[in-house]
């Protein structure tokens, strides 16, 4: 259940400027008494080393998805990219190593659970860390075993997509929202950005990439954060 946080009184004292902000978990339970509501931690569970986990799934039979990047603290490599699958208790399923070859870098994007089974693994991946991403979406099926692994086309420089939306339908295609330069940038500025538009198939094949013929406005900022919509669900 959503709980609104009330607004202050009116007359209510401000803090002082540099008070310290309440902590996350404190507002929550200033809330749950304000609303008569109970939090219960049922389990925490740590895993990996140091790395990223883009926002975590709820998938249907109770459990969660990870999609994220670890690396060891006292290591220098690059960071591996994972998905993670764990039950309704927080114990781990299944894990799957996402690096694949070519790619010198990896960063998490996100992923979802797919109406048709299965799951989908979003990957931004560096074929050269001095150079922009490309984008692999990964299929794994209910086990975690990769069924396909698709890349944007490009090499991080010009006209390589950058996908910064995608929608699952009912019947597992994902349709793509992004942006690209079609020039390289030069010293003189950074060129502009056109919007991009794919659709991907249920078996992996990319059915729509487009480029609009107009540039996006400078102050454009809708094209800047990747997020998965799994808008087939209730």
């Amino acid at each position: 259940m959503a709980v609104a946080v009330p607004p202050p009184p009116i007359d209510a004292a401000a803090p002082p400027i540099d008070a310290a902000p309440t902590p996350p978990l404190e507002v929550a339970r200033q809330v749950a008494a304000t609303e008569r509501v109970r939090f219960d931690r049922d389990w925490v569970q740590f895993i990996g080393h140091a790395g990223f986990v883009a926002p975590v799934v709820a998938t249907s039979d109770g459990g969660s998805l990870l999609v994220g990047d670890s690396h060891r603290p006292t290591e220098d490599d690059d960071a591996q990219p994972l998905a993670i699958k764990v039950d309704a208790r927080g114990s781990v399923t299944w894990t799957a190593d996402l690096r694949r070859k070519g790619y010198a870098a990896y960063e998490a994007a996100g992923g979802v659970e797919l109406p048709t089974g299965g799951f989908l693994a979003v990957i931004a991946s560096y074929p050269n860390p001095a150079r922009n991403p490309v984008t692999r979406f990964i299929k794994l099926d209910v086990d975690g075993h990769v069924v396909w692994d698709v890349v944007t086309r490009g090499d991080g420089t010009s006209k390589t997509p950058y996908p910064v939306r995608a929608e699952v339908t009912a019947a597992g295609a994902l349709t793509i929202a992004g942006w690209l330069y079609t020039k390289k940038p030069a010293h003189t500025g950074i060129p502009p950005r056109f919007a991009w538009n794919g659709e991907l198939s249920p078996d992996g094949a990319f059915t729509v990439d487009v480029t609009a013929k107009t540039p996006l406005p400078n102050d454009d900022r809708s094209h800047l954060v990747f997020a998965v919509d799994p808008s087939w669900a209730p």
